[in-house]
Parts: structure tokens; C-alpha cells; sequence
């Protein structure tokens, strides 16, 4: 009966042993396999990470071209508004100079023309250039 309880002690030892060893693959396989899945959850978190730097970096390069040709078509347009300010200021100013130059005309010509032709006097004559009329009294009145 010593015997048999020495070989059953040795066979309990063995199959203590084989349990340990078992369990020492076990957590091996256990940790392997955390270490898979680690690197799987790292894996993935990089891929997802670099695709929504490049949504984002498209989205961001829209909205970049966006603002860009909403300023340069705003910029467009006021280039529009200064040339037609421009154009304006200058037909007003061609307007009021061909009015006063008008004014200036007819002043002259109302002034010191000849009523026989219409010649216009020279500043100091007391004959008209053109057909030789004398000037008027009031015209000579002016001169002096």
C-alpha cells in the first residue's frame, strides 16, 4: 500500500505538472492572443485616424478653395462697382465741363460778334475782321 500511494503521489505530481504546464500555455496562448488583439486595436486606431485626417484635410482644402473664390469673385465685383463709380464720375465731369464750355461759348459769341456776320472780334478791334463793320457802340463801351 506504500507503494501504491508512492505512485499515486508521483502520478498526482505529474498531472500537477502537466496542469501547470497546460496553464503556463494557456496564459501563454492568453497573452499572445491580448497581444494580437493589441496590435489589431492599434492598427485600427491608426487607420481610422488617418482617415479622418483625410476627410478632414479634404474638407478643410474645400473650404479653403471656397472662401477663395467667394473673395475673389467679391473682389471681381468691386473691381465692377469702382470702374462703374469711375465711369460715372467721368461722363458727370465730361457733362459739366461741355456745359460750361457751352456757357463760356455762348457768353463769348452773344458778347463780341459781329450782327452783320457773326465773326467773332478780337479782343482790342473796333472793325469787324471778317467784313469790316464797325463795332457797336456798347461793344466799344466794354473795351475800355
Amino acid at each position: 500500500e506504500a507503494a501504491n500511494t508512492k505512485v499515486n503521489s508521483f502520478a498526482r505530481i505529474r498531472q500537477l505538472e502537466l496542469s501547470e504546464e497546460e496553464a503556463a500555455a494557456a496564459l501563454s496562448r492568453d497573452a499572445l492572443l491580448g497581444r494580437v488583439s493589441e496590435m489589431m486595436l492599434a492598427r485600427r486606431e491608426e487607420a481610422t485616424r488617418n482617415l479622418i485626417s483625410s476627410l478632414l484635410a479634404g474638407q478643410l482644402e474645400t473650404l479653403i478653395l471656397g472662401a477663395f473664390s467667394a473673395w475673389k469673385d467679391a473682389k471681381a465685383i468691386r473691381v465692377q462697382e469702382l470702374a462703374a463709380n469711375a465711369a460715372t464720375d467721368e461722363a458727370r465731369e465730361v457733362a459739366k465741363l461741355r456745359r460750361e464750355a457751352e456757357s463760356l461759348h455762348a457768353e463769348l459769341a452773344a458778347a463780341a460778334s459781329c450782327p452783320s456776320c457773326g465773326n467773332i472780334y478780337m479782343a482790342d478791334a473796333v472793325f469787324c475782321r471778317h467784313c469790316g463793320q464797325k463795332r457797336q457802340q456798347a461793344d466799344s463801351e466794354t473795351l475800355q
